[in-house]
Parts: structure tokens; C-alpha cells; sequence
């Protein structure tokens, strides 16, 4: 295939996939797949300034990847959807007991986040934990039980407040 049909190969398949970003690829010189091109981004940062060039396997941009400046933007708004996801189950979990997740900073299942008890106060705990049903150390649960004669007869439970 020559040079001129594989880049337009090149540029048709980028716009199928990255169609709706806003990208130039007046720079790209196609040699293969696993050759970096030269791609511009025309998106604005913060700051109003342009993201300009970058380098790129064609696989690595049609896998999605983009200027590694917007990676950080990327994954920020990825551990915000984490975040709102891991509270959301807490809350599920949790509900009607009042707690507070304001001061959640989830970063994975095993760092400990602050969860805010309204009698208790604050606390820390790893998010897996938390989802297990388990909540501020010094707040007892009432489990269901049964007496020794209510298993010998079969009889249906009572609650009986057993403290864990």
C-alpha cells in the first residue's frame, strides 16, 4: 500500500473513532501502527492555552489515549465517579444511621476514609470494611438470638440484644 493511502487510511480511522475531539492531523507522517505521529490537539486547558503537539502510536490513539497533559483530567474524573459510586453503596449499606461521608476521600478499599457518626464522631475505616455492614467501633448492634429452649422447640426469635 503506498505512503499517501495508508495515511489517509490513518485519518479515516482516527476520525471514526476520536471524531468528536478536536484534533489536527496535518503533522502525521503514517508509517505503521507502531511508529509514533505527531498529532495536534486544539483543546484549551485551565489556562486557556492550546494543548498543542504530541507524540502517539497510532494503536496507543485509537485505544483513546490522548495529549498525556489531559491524563491527569482523565483520571480525576474517574476517581470522582469512584467516589460518588463508594459513597452511594456506604449510603445503601448504611441507611438510617445518620452518617456523614462529607470528609470520604476514597482512594481504594484498603486506605481508610473519615466517616462522621452522629453520636460517635468521627472515625476511621478501610471502605471494604464499611461495606461488610460494620460502623463506629463503640456503636453496638443488636443481633437476633435465640434462647436454648426457643432452638430445642423451634420456636421463631425474639430479639434479644446481644452487644458485639
Amino acid at each position: 500500500m503506498n505512503k499517501d493511502l495508508k495515511l489517509n487510511n490513518f485519518i479515516k480511522k482516527a476520525k471514526e473513532k476520536r471524531g468528536r475531539e478536536n484534533f489536527d492531523y496535518s503533522k502525521v507522517d503514517y508509517k505503521d501502527n507502531r511508529t509514533k505521529v505527531c498529532i495536534i490537539d486544539h483543546d484549551l486547558d485551565e489556562n486557556g492555552v492550546e494543548y498543542g503537539e504530541f507524540w502517539i502510536t497510532p494503536s496507543n490513539f485509537f485505544k483513546g489515549q490522548g495529549h498525556p497533559k489531559k491524563r491527569g483530567k482523565r483520571i480525576s474524573s474517574s476517581k470522582r465517579s469512584k467516589q460518588e459510586d463508594i459513597i452511594r453503596r456506604f449510603e445503601e449499606i448504611h441507611k438510617g444511621e445518620g452518617l456523614d461521608y462529607s470528609k470520604v476521600e476514597y482512594v481504594n478499599m484498603h486506605t481508610k476514609v473519615c466517616i462522621i457518626d452522629p453520636i460517635y464522631g468521627e472515625y476511621w475505616q478501610e471502605p471494604n470494611v464499611h461495606l461488610k455492614g460494620c460502623g463506629h467501633p463503640n456503636r453496638k448492634k443488636a443481633r437476633k438470638t435465640l434462647t436454648t429452649d426457643e432452638f430445642r422447640k423451634g420456636q421463631k426469635s425474639t430479639w434479644r440484644h446481644i452487644f458485639i
